[in-house]
């Protein structure tokens, strides 16, 4: 928004204050409370009032756009050089909030298949503890779509000051989170009533970039699950307790 109309970030937060909200996204909450109940699911195209199938695809058709938008975006030689960092790291900490912290979970459980250390702490407490045992050799890897959540900047920024390399995923070009960070890799954006779900779409998109990047450059395979290494012995048993 700040971007569209030519004013700083903090104008528009002030300029919601003013409204009695705490931030735009609880603006854009409120807008959505006003709204009809047709257009509460409507999207910026005008799809609500087409037959379901239409609708179906029209959705899709937004969807495959703004990943597309993001692979347009993602700049190869950033991407290269987050895999290669991320490979050859000691341990990697990835930080986010709301919607983010569940693309933090997810890249926790990629990156740990690949046998990498990986953590994903999601209190504010905690991410600030995890960033302050970073150092030389380890990744600070921050979500963030706006790039302006101020604990996942402070954290980051926490990151690098003790030498970690920094690097982030956001759509935010100027973004406090940009400054803090070594490494960005842009990600397209919207602004709609589910755009928080697209952006979250877009973040598994680069996510899926890097894990398939650290796989093919360490080549590393995905480890055996818990419930994987259970299956096999329960196998196992069954299969020594058969007569012969």
């Amino acid at each position: 928004m700040a971007e569209r109309v030519s004013v700083g970030e903090a104008t528009v937060s002030r300029f919601c204050r003013r409204l009695g909200l705490s931030d735009y996204l609880d603006l854009k909450i409120s807008i959505a409370s006003e709204l009809s109940p047709t257009a509460m699911v409507q999207d910026t195209d005008g799809t609500a009032d087409v037959v379901p199938l239409q609708w179906i695809r029209a959705s899709s058709k937004r969807s495959a756009e703004m990943i597309d938008r993001t692979a347009r975006l993602l700049d190869p030689e950033s991407l290269e050089r987050a895999i290669r960092a991320l490979a050859r790291a000691r341990r990697i900490d990835v930080y986010g909030q709301r919607a983010s912290s569940i693309t933090a979970l997810d890249t926790q459980y990629g990156f740990n298949r690949l046998s990498m250390v990986c953590l994903a702490p999601l209190d504010t407490h905690s991410q600030a503890m995890s960033a302050s045992l970073l150092g030389r050799g380890d990744i600070s890897l921050a979500f963030s779509h706006n790039g302006s959540a101020r604990d996942v900047v402070s954290t980051q920024q926490l990151a690098r000051d003790n030498g970690a390399e920094t690097i982030c995923v956001t759509s935010a070009a100027r973004s406090p989170i940009v400054t803090s960070s070594s490494v960005v890799l842009l990600t397209a954006s919207e602004d709609t009533l589910v755009s928080n779900l697209r952006s979250n779409m877009v973040q598994l998109f680069v996510l899926e970039l890097l894990i398939e990047g650290c796989a093919r450059v360490g080549n590393r395979r995905p480890s055996r699950t818990q419930a994987d290494h259970c299956c096999r012995r329960r196998e196992d048993v069954l299969r020594r307790g058969r007569p012969p």
